[in-house]
Order: structure tokens, then C-alpha cells, then sequence
């Protein structure tokens, strides 16, 4: 988790969590020790690697966490040198775990948080935030939060306008209104989404569910192209 053993106070954090999981895991029924010490090791190992070699060349301490399919990141405070080297490091895991076949979909927060390593424990409205926003999207990505956004409007603090960019963002509920936020722009990736794509149009949830998630990333990437966003 890093030097210290307890964070506590205003935070950047990110939740991501693994689209397909559930159906990763069903493969290997009666055999999840096989999938906990080859595939799972595998994904954790890209999060400690990615993390505390970035964090070093930064002189910077990003923490991580993890349950299942859920995956945390965070700094020990909310200042703008926390925040740039949280955001290499969530893009370089993010890029990371494409290349590997994996597609993700997540949100960076902040505001106070709670962990404890020892306890196990990670509390607090900036997790809560973090988590909401990354589970109701409806694509791969990664967004601000609107807390998150408003932070980095502050004086010292600036949204990089190359990597982020302001998007109505798909969600999964016509209940819930759809809001603008900073998404980070994947046009880099559009040839591993389209693989991705094209090995997901074999299953049966194809059409009924992962068709809309690959056509609304599709359509970000569309849309940087048209404002000359590489």
C-alpha cells in the first residue's frame, strides 16, 4: 500500500473495475485457483509494478488496493503533484491492461478518504464518488469526477486539455441524467478496443449488451478525431 500504513484526509482516488469479469471467472468453474495464481496474479502484478515504478520516477507515493474485479488507487493528499502522478500512473495501468485484452472502465475522485492497510478498511465520500461514477458508465474509460473536475479548475491546479476532454458520457440508466465530464482520451487505443470488439461479436451477450458499450467508445474516439485530438 506505500509507506504509510494509514492515509487519511482530502485525496485524489480512482476505482476501476474488469467489464467480462463475471464470465473470465466462469470459465474456470471448479478450477478458480488456477485462475487466482495465472490470470488474477497477472492483473495484480500490473497494478504494483505500474504504480511503484511510476510513483519512483515521480518521487511520488501512490497507493493501491484491491477486491475482486475492483481496483483502487490513491495519493496521501489532494495537491496538484499528487494528482499528476496518480493520472500517469492510472493511464499507463489503464493502457496496459488493454494491450492485454482487458477493458476497464473508471473514475478519479477527490476528497476525503479513510484506509488502513492493516484493517483492510477504505472508507469515505471520495471512494463513494469514485465508485458511483466508474459503475455507471456505459463504455471503456476512464472520467473526472464532477469533484474532481471542479478541483482541478481551482488556481494551482489545471486540466490538461490533450488528455482530457469534455464528453456527454454514456450511462447505463435513462433514469439517471447524463452529465459532461473530462474523459480521458483513448484515440490511442482505438485498434486494441477494435480487436477487443471483434473477439466479443463470438458471444452470445454480443448484441444484447456488449455491442452499445464497444459502439459508445467508438464514438468518444470519433468524436476526438473530429476535434483534432490525436
Amino acid at each position: 500500500m506505500g509507506k504509510k500504513q494509514t492515509v487519511y484526509g482530502n485525496c485524489w482516488i480512482a476505482y476501476f473495475d474488469i467489464l467480462g469479469f463475471k464470465k473470465l471467472i466462469s470459465k474456470y468453474k471448479g478450477h478458480i485457483d488456477c485462475f487466482a495464481r495465472g490470470i488474477y496474479d497477472e492483473i495484480l502484478e500490473e497494478i504494483k509494478k505500474r504504480s511503484e515504478r511510476v510513483s519512483e520516477a515521480l518521487n511520488k507515493n501512490v497507493n493501491y488496493a484491491w477486491f475482486s474485479d475492483s481496483f483502487l488507487f490513491f495519493t496521501e493528499d489532494d495537491t496538484y503533484a499528487s494528482y499528476s502522478s496518480i493520472d500517469i500512473v492510472l493511464w499507463e495501468y489503464f493502457q496496459k491492461m488493454m494491450f492485454k485484452g482487458y477493458s476497464l472502465r473508471g473514475a478519479l475522485a477527490v476528497g476525503e478518504f479513510y484506509a488502513n492497510k492493516d484493517r483492510h478498511t477504505y472508507i469515505g465520500p471520495a471512494l463513494i464518488e469514485a465508485y458511483s461514477y466508474a459503475e455507471k458508465q456505459k463504455w471503456i474509460g476512464l472520467v473526472l469526477t464532477p469533484e474532481a473536475g471542479k478541483k482541478l479548475s481551482e488556481p494551482g491546479y489545471v486540466i490538461n486539455k490533450i488528455n482530457y476532454s469534455e464528453y456527454e458520457v454514456p450511462i447505463k440508466s435513462e433514469k439517471i441524467k447524463k452529465e459532461k465530464l473530462f474523459a480521458r482520451n483513448i484515440r490511442s487505443l482505438e485498434k486494441y478496443i477494435i480487436r477487443m470488439q471483434n473477439t466479443a461479436k463470438v458471444e452470445e451477450e454480443y448484441e444484447k449488451k456488449l455491442k452499445v458499450i464497444y459502439e459508445n467508445t467508438l464514438e468518444f474516439i470519433k468524436h476526438l478525431k473530429s476535434q483534432g485530438i490525436e
